[in-house]
């Protein structure tokens, strides 16, 4: 395990120098480095790690394992909130690919600036990008956990969780 600030290039280098030096030839980075909180104290609280620790992340591990011969997959955590009040006239619910970017806040602010980064790294390098824009699903009362519940399920170190009341402090499982 290696903790690391996604912001700080210092803290990266030695996870490409680990990949680099592993036998696989296709390397998945799942990033969904973030702060979640919409009303973040200020903008650069939420700019570090959406928007410079994604760009950190691909300059320092996936373009150096790239060129290192390997077939790097980022795959982005982004938000729905990029979406804003979903209340684009001229499109259905429930929105598709194609509806309308309307960020309301600073943190869906800093997720469309990181995918517009992602993209760019795609047109200009290559880069294999997937953005994932999940919704929150929370429900009232719950915590900002579903990431990690998620990432554990799916390594199969966590049973499914079924909420109920929506008044629970768990993450949804869906």
């Amino acid at each position: 395990v290696i903790q690391a600030d996604l912001a700080n290039p210092q803290d990266l280098e030695p996870i490409a120098e680990i990949a680099k030096g592993r036998s696989e030839e296709e390397v998945l980075i799942l990033s969904i480095g973030a702060v979640f909180r919409y009303t973040a104290p200020d903008f650069m609280f939420l700019y570090q790690p959406n928007v410079l620790g994604q760009k950190t992340l691909v300059e320092k591990v996936a373009l150096p394992l790239m060129d290192a011969g390997k077939n790097i997959r980022f795959v982005f955590w982004s938000a729905a909130a990029l979406y804003g009040n979903f209340d684009a006239p001229d499109y259905p619910l429930p929105a598709r690919e194609d509806y309308p970017v309307n960020p309301t806040n600073d943190y869906a602010k800093t997720k469309l600036e990181a995918e517009e980064w992602l993209l760019h790294y795609h047109k200009h390098h290559g880069l294999w990008v997937t953005i994932m824009r999940c919704g929150a699903i929370y429900g009232e009362g719950a915590t900002y956990a579903m990431g990690n519940a998620i990432i554990l399920k799916l390594l199969g170190m966590l049973e499914p969780i079924i909420v109920g009341s929506g008044k629970n402090r768990v993450a949804l499982i869906y």
